[in-house]
């Protein structure tokens, strides 16, 4: 117990560090991945461009930043014991979600600069889980319109959409109501992308459009049971 709770405390220093060193190194980090932006960072770091980070490719990425900013952070000897922290959901790989939690959204929030990592952390994850329960929000407002654009899109009929047109018809129903014109760019691919890989796709990188607009209906029956 004890000793848990001190590796999650180094875990969580660490990473303030981390997010500090891109802070104070954008360009740097910009010149060396071709962009500064976590999206770029995480991209290049996905080899096989499966939507995930294997611990190893999380671990060769937080080497060639620390490498790149010329600033070693992170001890060798913890750098496994940080990947497993920074993979929330413990299934032995890391998504983009958890990636952009882990470093705390540098391009998007400016994030206090205190000494207290738990703090720091707690507002990364908080702003993520924020940023998606408004992106389904904004969607569920607009379900009919969702429908329209999915089944626009699926012209075989099939019910399934390749992920870049399931992510195209969320751009236009959003861009559709100027209130979410927030959501666009990075935060619908982000959405998009956190998706691959769950019950709701298949094996040829599609997912089941009808499914995901009935996850809004149950989810919707749940949140107004007593």
């Amino acid at each position: 117990g004890q000793l848990n709770r001190r590796s999650s405390s180094v875990d969580k220093m660490s990473l303030l560090m981390l997010r500090r060193m891109l802070h104070e190194n954008k360009h740097k980090v910009k010149e060396a991945f071709a962009g500064e932006s976590l999206q770029t960072i995480f991209q290049k770091a996905d080899k096989d461009a499966d939507g995930y980070l294997s611990y190893q490719e999380v671990n060769e990425v937080l080497g060639r930043l620390q490498e790149v900013c010329g600033k070693q952070v992170v001890d060798p000897t913890e750098v496994d014991r940080l990947t497993r922290h920074i993979d929330l959901s413990k299934t032995g790989r890391v998504t983009f979600l958890e990636f952009v939690a882990a470093f705390g959204l540098p391009e998007v929030v400016d994030m206090p600069q205190g000494e207290d990592p738990e703090e720091e952390q707690r507002l990364s994850e908080q702003f993520v889980r924020g940023l998606m329960q408004h992106i389904l929000s904004a969607l569920y407002e607009r379900s009919h319109a969702m429908q329209k654009a999915f089944r626009h899109m699926d012209s075989e009929g099939s019910g399934w959409l390749p992920m870049k047109d399931f992510e195209e018809a969320l751009r236009v129903v959003l861009t559709e109501d100027p209130r979410h014109h927030v959501l666009l760019g990075e935060q619908v691919k982000a959405f998009v992308q956190s998706l691959r890989g769950c019950k709701l796709t298949d094996e040829q990188e599609r997912i089941d459009y009808p499914a995901f607009i009935l996850a809004f209906e149950v989810v919707e029956v749940k949140l107004e049971d007593p």
